[in-house]
């Protein structure tokens, strides 16, 4: 059962981020790079952490963590109440574009950076909607 749920969360994450217009023409992925900033417009140093998306229905949620070896690993709740899912992938920064893999079938989306700081994180997905999301800040020992 948790399979389904794994699978039903691939399948959604990417019909929200690999959507394209039927018009638009198909671009070949460039060849993988070795390390994650290759050609970066923005620092790939900043995109490095874990992040929380800021515009999600109470009780729901996604958080994203990159990693600084080029790979990373998103959780999702779907639904009030429901554990979260997961799915890990790699991803690289080229220009203003981050390429990921996505799950098990290592499936490609791009997305496009729209701003990158210490503490925001937005991107506009192929079907054109912009996602923000802010930096989760580890919180501090009261030792």
């Amino acid at each position: 059962m948790r399979v389904l749920g794994v699978v039903t969360f691939c399948v959604a994450v990417l019909a929200h981020s690999v959507a394209g217009r039927a018009d638009e023409p198909k671009r070949s992925e460039p060849p993988e790079s070795k390390s994650p900033g290759k050609d970066a417009k923005f620092d790939p140093k900043l995109l490095i952490g874990k992040w929380v998306r800021v515009d999600k229905i109470q009780g729901t949620g996604t958080t994203m963590e990159y990693f600084k070896n080029g790979t990373h690993v998103t959780h999702r709740i779907v639904r009030p109440g429901e554990p979260p899912t997961g799915m890990k992938g790699t991803w690289r920064i080229e220009g203003e574009m981050i390429v990921q893999t996505l799950g098990p079938m290592k499936t490609n989306t791009t997305v496009t950076i729209t701003k990158l700081t210490e503490t925001e994180f937005h991107f506009r997905n192929r079907a054109g909607q912009d996602v923000h999301y802010e930096r989760v800040v580890p919180k501090k020992d009261k030792n």
